[in-house]
């Protein structure tokens, strides 16, 4: 039953991130309300890599925990958690947008709780936290979408933070 719930869980999730990229990609005008994340161009493909990434190591985690490879939940877990260079990252990608940044180092700090219950080999505790790191992933998505914007208009929009 675990076993099913995570499969589903992981579809979601990856058609979740598919359906939003098709709205953004087909619709010129529309009725998304979500706050903008301004970013250069070369910032925006960055998040997006960093974003497939993250989606790499939730399907890790689900592989690892069919399996119950705890060595294997903690790596994944160690993708997604802080880091000094993500929590630099996440601040200079949240400069234009207000609450951006606390919501992704939430992000980050709620998946720290996989690595820990990895190493203490607790599989329920491991799936739990990963739960909770993607409700803080599908919260951010729900409140922040991309906005490309040239290098010019994001150094003003980010000069004084």
């Amino acid at each position: 039953m675990k076993f099913l719930f995570l499969i589903i869980a992981a579809i979601s999730v990856q058609n979740s991130f598919a359906q939003m990229d098709h709205n953004m990609m087909s619709s010129p005008i529309s009725s998304d309300t979500r706050k903008p994340l301004p970013l250069t161009a070369m910032m925006a493909e960055h998040q997006k890599q960093n974003m497939r990434g993250h989606l790499e190591a939730i399907r890790d985690l689900t592989e690892a925990f069919i399996s119950k490879n705890f060595k294997q939940i903690e790596d994944a877990g160690k993708r997604l958690g802080t880091s000094p260079e993500m929590n630099m990252m996440c601040d200079h990608m949240g400069r234009g947008a207000p609450g951006f940044t606390e919501m992704a180092l939430r992000m980050h700090s709620e998946a720290d709780k996989i690595t820990d219950a990895g190493q203490k080999k607790n599989l329920k505790a491991a799936m739990v936290a990963t739960n909770r790191t993607l409700q803080h992933c599908t919260a951010c998505h729900a409140v922040y979408k991309q906005e490309i914007i040239s290098e010019v208009d994001w150094k003003k929009a980010t000069e004084s933070k």
